[in-house]
């Protein structure tokens, strides 16, 4: 079976950036307009927000849909043979990982059925699809974006823009959030991890301010 989309996956609470912004214009248009843009194929480095943006197309569209990633079973990635047909739109994440329980031959398949009934078919991967080594017959006719490693800037935005949605109730100087970024957070997927621990940091010692050595203490 497919894995339950993460509902607070959104199109609204996804953080735009010079480097996603494309990948993002793509991904609405497809989650209304099925089948316009097949297969849209977006790669990029782990913590990019490929998957956030994934479920953001699942959970918007009003069309039948299935999501698979390395959260999956090999069992249920292996049952996609017989379920894509009555899938309108079909989300891949973690390419890489999925094609190991996929065949060859189902693959081919999915691509030529969603391409001939005007479905969806969106897939994501730390690789592109020549790095995958993928019959280039198969992906000629869609669109392939990549999203680049966000920069300190846009680090620091996500940041600052998790903090204020969490509600930390201590300020965080700006030293402090330099200090996060420059030492801590190498890609966006560690926001909320590293957030968790200042949070609980500030609960058992209840600190006037936040500031870099408090940081340091608790990461």
């Amino acid at each position: 079976m497919a894995f339950i989309l993460d509902k607070d996956y959104t199109f609204n609470n996804y953080t735009v950036n010079n480097t996603n912004s494309e990948a993002l214009q793509y991904a609405m248009v497809v989650s209304n307009v099925p089948g316009l843009y097949s297969p849209l194929y977006i790669s990029g480095e782990e913590g990019t927000g490929k998957s956030h943006l994934l479920q953001a197309i699942g959970n918007s569209t009003n069309a039948k849909v299935a999501y698979y990633s390395i959260l999956n079973s090999k069992e249920d990635i292996e049952s996609i043979k017989d379920v894509y047909n009555d899938i309108e739109v079909l989300l891949l994440d973690d390419f890489e990982y999925l094609i190991i329980y996929i065949q060859k031959d189902i693959l081919l398949k999915i691509f030529e059925d969603y391409n001939k009934n005007n479905k969806q078919l969106v897939i994501s991967s730390i690789y592109t699809p020549d790095e995958l080594k993928l019959d280039s017959s198969i992906i000629k006719n869609g669109t392939i974006i990549k999203i680049l490693k966000p920069d300190e800037q846009i680090k620091t935005d996500a940041l600052k823009h998790r903090i204020q949605e969490l509600k930390i109730r201590n300020n965080l100087t700006h030293e402090a959030i330099d200090i996060i970024v420059d030492k801590y957070l190498n890609n966006l997927l560690d926001i909320d991890n590293i957030l968790y621990r200042i949070q609980t940091c500030i609960e058992l010692f209840d600190p006037y301010e936040v500031d870099k050595e408090f940081v340091d203490k608790c990461l």
